[in-house]
């Protein structure tokens, strides 16, 4: 099966896809393909994926979220999954290169980072493996049938939004009945986590800056089999989806 053939076969009838590249569709128009993060991409890296940063203000190494990250793609395995706001790959690329058999759609809103990611997968592995696809796509309007995979991955991503009821919703609506989502979610946990939380949210970086116990509040409305572990100002979330 093609790239653009596994696509077709999880996308909803009528669906548009535009290849940008060897690697990389869309189902945006072209003319609002472009996103803030664009430009980000670069700074990203630089500033996002700092080891000292990691360590110093979120109390993680760069191994911790490799190590989480991981642990979500042999969640199942020969299955397809969706990692849903993938990013520049910055934290994740090491452990794509063991994914248990599964097809890995790498989901995301910004064409930069998407390409981004490609050179760094590229660059790793020499080539983009063959069950590994980008796409661009709005994570609140997601082209997916519904129940299209086995388990989703959305690291970074649910503190960005305030609709988060509508956030969750969009990616339990395409994960299969039983399936896992993973989330890793920035925390308000200490001093240093309040002022680098809050100070992101003033920035518009962000926009929610709470601690761990706000967000078990949050994932008890989506699922009652969850776990939520902490380690210093960083969240590691799973949830399954109820029947």
């Amino acid at each position: 099966m093609s790239k653009l053939e596994l696509i077709k076969s999880l996308v909803k009838s009528g669906a548009k896809i535009s290849q940008i590249d060897e690697n990389i569709f869309s189902f945006l128009p072209e003319n609002e393909r472009k996103s803030d993060y664009d430009k980000k991409a670069l700074f990203y890296d630089f500033v996002i994926g700092n080891e000292i940063y990691n360590r110093l203000i979120w109390g993680n190494s760069k191994k911790n979220y490799e190590d989480f990250y991981s642990e979500s793609l042999h969640s199942t395995a020969n299955g397809i999954i969706l990692d849903a706001g993938c990013g520049s790959l910055v934290f994740t690329a090491n452990a794509l290169g063991e994914t248990n058999g599964n097809k890995i759609i790498l989901l995301d809103r910004s064409l930069g980072m998407l390409k981004k990611a490609e050179k760094r997968l590229i660059a790793k592995f020499g080539e983009i493996p063959g069950n590994i696809v980008f796409l661009q796509a709005d994570i609140f309007n997601l082209p997916f049938n519904a129940e299209s995979f086995d388990a989703v991955i959305s690291h970074g991503m649910a503190h960005v939004f305030s609709e988060t009821e509508r956030y969750f919703n969009s990616l339990l609506n395409v994960a299969k009945s039983r399936a896992p989502l993973f989330f890793l979610v920035l925390l308000a946990e200490n001093v240093l986590g309040k002022i680098f939380t809050n100070f992101a949210k003033l920035a518009g970086e962000i926009a929610i800056a709470e601690n761990s116990e706000y967000w078990e509040d949050l994932v008890k409305r989506f699922s009652q089999e969850y776990r939520v572990k902490t380690n210093g100002n960083i969240g590691y979330i799973e949830l399954i989806k109820e029947k």
